[in-house]
């Protein structure tokens, strides 16, 4: 009798086993596969009769339709919109960033930051999803980070920030240009000088007008007229 009782005991046991392999097979099948190694144009849009949206591959759904809008997916991510807001999801549909930004811009090429707008402020996020600069600043100037610096706005005056959010270049101007070839265009006190990447003032504040510095001239706003200087604040022509 007992070692039928045996056999009893590890039969069930045996069965238990399969039966919680099978549950557990059936649960990784309903989650669905690994999206992570679809390439980013393999994957579109779905809008679903209820409107809500989602994305999917081959005709197939790999990520439910629960958005109420959706882009395509670049650099591995989806930007979102749920609720008036956006955010990002790999293409599991994991939410690499909280769903909770006016604005995302997209990560620029040989970048790993890309810039956030919540409320009226803006940061960036890295491509973890982390807000690594954060959203306090009014603006940034137009483009990514230039000599690992970008001008950016804080309670109305310009400065430079680098790519950690430090602040380089204090706050004090009224508008600044990106740095180009060594040297940036700002303004104080309605004109326009140049400065270095450690602030100092390398081409004085005389000009109504600074540009961009390009194969060594830029031109800038003398009197009624244009001027080019070099990088010394020689004037070497006129346009």
């Amino acid at each position: 009798m007992t070692e039928k009782k045996e056999v009893f005991a590890s039969s069930s046991k045996k069965f238990v086993a399969v039966v919680t392999i099978a549950i557990v097979t059936f649960a990784f099948a309903a989650c669905g596969s690994d999206n992570s190694k679809i390439p980013d144009n393999e994957i579109k849009v779905k809008r679903c009769n209820d409107g809500k949206v989602g994305y999917s591959h081959n005709g197939k759904e790999i990520i439910k339709c629960k958005f109420d809008d959706a882009e395509s997916f670049r650099d591995g991510f989806g930007k979102v919109k749920l609720n008036g807001k956006f955010g990002l999801i790999d293409k599991n549909g994991k939410e690499i960033t909280p769903i909770i930004y006016e604005q995302i811009s997209p990560f620029k090429e040989g970048e790993n930051l890309a810039r956030v707008q919540a409320g009226r402020k803006w940061g960036f996020i890295d491509r973890t999803g982390k807000e690594v600069i954060p959203t306090k600043f009014e603006d940034f100037g137009l483009g990514g980070f230039k000599d690992g610096l970008i001008p950016a706005q804080l309670n109305g005056k310009w400065g430079f920030i680098d790519q950690a959010g430090k602040e380089v270049i204090p706050f004090k101007y009224d508008n600044a240009n990106h740095f180009s070839e060594g040297l940036a265009g700002v303004y104080l006190d309605g004109k326009g000088g140049y400065i270095d990447p450690s602030g100092k003032v390398v081409i004085p504040f005389e000009y109504g007008m600074v540009s961009d510095f390009e194969n060594g001239r830029a031109m800038v706003g003398l009197g009624r007229g244009y001027v080019y200087l070099d990088k010394n604040g020689n004037q070497i022509g006129k346009p």
